[in-house]
């Protein structure tokens, strides 16, 4: 804080920083002018500077201003607001601009000693030390995401849910948390035994050897899914006779199923290994698919992982409080029957009338046995949004336990679907074939004439499917895109790395070994073209907080297209330029070493806040 002050007092600020409890201005530069100007407003108008404060904003269009001062938030008498004698926008902004003098002296520095760190909760490893801010030094959270299941095909939900979960992650890590990323695979259940009633028909120990080892598991599973229809179609006209369904579901590959499974929660031996197998082969291929998005996970966990006596506790703790009971030989919890809040949630099994445990008792259990392992400040499930009902029935019930200290820690974060895959792949649905088939899409576009970015192939996949994931909202579903896919001419992936490349490519030309040792000339950067990238950079950190509050990527995708809007002016200028025989370096008279210098420190510190935003967003950052 004593250097920050220094160089404020450098700039001719010399008034100490205004103390306002929620002001973070090691994180966030903007915060220094909001301090400022809300001091200045609430001696003005007589109010409260916490109050100012809440009534300035950041804009998102830097043509408005660059602060804003919405003034029905000062809470003034009406009589008070009228005689304001200030130029408002419709009554009720007041816009505030920059100074462009000052704005380099304060920003460049600023970015530069924080780095990477820039935009983050921390700099220079100093915690802000704001109460209630957004992020929080060393708070643990654990982020379940991606989840697919043994047996079964790597859905569009499971794509997503690796996307968006690995944004959530990295989002924490940039606001200084530690963060567990866990893949809850689905290894235990009913679809387990229906994989070994295929597998006795269709499977072989020669057909898990090789790379097509995954497929063939799904190929045997959807062989005994087939079977299975007519069985289960039966039991669904029989829903009403309970003695009917039990009769259908006591034998064919009802019974088949059901009982592997009792063989495995019992630790039958020879169905555990053939599982394990199965368990195996499928996490050997997952991690190697990860890999290639650049994701990798702490833990990867599953259902079967839940330990026993955690789920006997929970069963015991709900059958004392009446919340568990018998129906028709499953124990089940009737939601409806336990306040407002459980209407709506139907009446669910914690155990099945074959003794089998389900996936609502496993995963309470497994929400106790996280709290005692890791003592998280926050679980976060990145899960569709059709699984809503679920996650709301582990909560209740945990409340229903007398653990609502557990159920506020934990919370769902939802998404839409992706329509249009499944119609693009050909055989099993892996993650693999889902990468395969973006990157023949991709790779077929530059067969067609179009440039190649030079980016490693795994590289434009990545690019492609965060690019169409990240142009929507979270809560909204797409429908995916072939063409936009294959679409690198045009595209923000596409721009984005090029001007990334144009940036490192007039930083190496900027990077002389007599500019380097000059001090900078800051008043080349007056000129609009440079002011308006140090306005748009001096966002970064707002957008962070808001990103991590909204858990929404579109924001920040947003947020780097406006950068390299600001960015492409005085590239692409330079280009013009030099196309004509002169140097954007040399636009302005008199430059010279100190101007290049100061052209220098502005470059590099964009390309720094570029490459903070696709980190967070995860994009590859050549040659990192």
């Amino acid at each position: 804080m004593t250097a920050l002050e220094t160089r404020l007092g450098s700039l001719g600020l010399d008034a100490p920083l205004p103390q306002i409890p929620v002001v973070d201005v090691l994180r966030k530069p903007l915060d220094i002018y909001r301090a400022h100007l809300a001091s200045l407003l609430a001696a003005a108008v007589g109010c409260d500077v916490s109050v100012a404060y809440a009534a300035i904003t950041s804009s998102t269009d830097i043509t408005l201003g660059d602060l804003a001062v919405i003034l029905p938030k000062l809470k003034l008498p009406a009589a008070d607001f009228q005689s304001l004698a200030f130029e408002v926008t419709n009554g009720v902004h007041l816009r505030i601009f920059f100074s462009p003098k000052t704005l380099p002296r304060l920003l460049l520095p600023y970015i530069h000693e924080r780095g990477p760190m820039y935009g983050g909760e921390t700099c220079d490893g100093v915690e802000s030390g704001v109460p209630n801010s957004p992020g929080a030094v060393g708070r643990r959270v654990i982020v379940e995401f991606s989840s697919p299941n043994i047996g079964t095909e790597f859905t569009a939900d499971h794509l997503r849910s690796t996307l968006i979960g690995e944004f959530i992650a990295r989002t924490h890590e940039a606001m200084g948390w530690n963060v567990t990323r866990l893949n809850y695979i689905g290894d235990w259940g009913k679809h387990i035994g229906l994989l070994a009633s295929g597998w006795q028909r269709f499977g072989s120990e020669d057909s898990l050897q090789g790379s097509g080892a995954l497929g063939n598991i799904l190929d045997v599973y959807a062989k005994a899914v087939a079977l299975f229809k007519p069985e289960q179609e039966l039991s669904r006209q029989a829903k009403n006779d309970e003695a009917a369904k039990a009769e259908i579901e006591s034998k064919g590959i009802f019974a088949e199923r059901d009982a592997f499974f009792k063989k495995m929660e019992g630790g039958d031996e020879e169905a555990l290994g053939l599982w394990n197998r199965w368990r195996e082969v499928s996490i050997t291929q997952f991690k190697a698919s990860y890999d290639r998005l650049g994701i990798r996970f702490d833990e990867y966990s599953g259902e079967s992982t839940v330990k026993p006596e955690t789920m006997a506790s929970v069963e015991a703790i709900l059958k004392e409080k009446g919340v568990c009971e018998e129906i028709g030989g499953s124990w089940m919890i009737n939601f409806a029957k336990h306040g407002d809040k459980g209407k709506g949630l139907g009446t669910q099994p914690l155990r099945g009338r074959t003794g089998s445990t389900t996936y609502l008792l496993r995963d309470i259990a497994a929400a106790l046995d996280r709290d005692q392992t890791y003592s998280f400040d926050e679980m976060i499930y990145v899960v569709s949004a059709r699984q809503q009902l679920h996650f709301q029935q582990v909560l209740m019930a945990l409340e229903l336990m007398g653990r609502e200290d557990l159920a506020a820690r934990i919370r769902h974060v939802g998404f839409g679907g992706i329509q249009g895959m499944q119609t693009l792949l050909k055989g099993p649905r892996t993650l693999d074939a889902i990468i395969q088939c973006v990157k023949e899409l991709v790779l077929g576009s530059l067969d067609d004439g179009t440039e190649d970015t030079k980016m490693p192939e795994d590289a434009k996949v990545i690019v492609s499917l965060l690019v169409q994931e990240m142009s929507t909202r979270r809560t909204h579903s797409y429908t995916f895109d072939p063409k936009r896919a294959a679409s690198i001419e045009g595209d923000f992936g596409k721009r984005l790395q090029n001007y990334y490349a144009k940036i490192s490519s007039t930083i190496t030309g900027l990077q002389t070994s007599a500019a380097t040792n000059m001090e900078a000339d800051y008043s080349l950067l007056e000129d609009d073209i440079y002011a308006d990238i140090l306005r748009v950079m001096a966002q970064y950190p707002d957008v962070v907080s808001a990103t991590f509050r909204s858990l929404e990527p579109h924001g920040m995708l947003a947020y780097l297209t406006r950068l390299l809007d600001a960015l492409s002016v005085a590239l692409d200028e330079g280009e013009d330029a030099e196309a004509g025989g002169s140097s954007s370096m040399t636009r302005q008279a008199g430059e010279g070493p100190e101007a290049r210098r100061a052209q220098f420190e502005l470059y590099e510190c964009a390309k720094q806040v570029l490459e903070n935003g696709m980190r967070l967003l995860g994009f590859p950052i050549p040659g990192a």
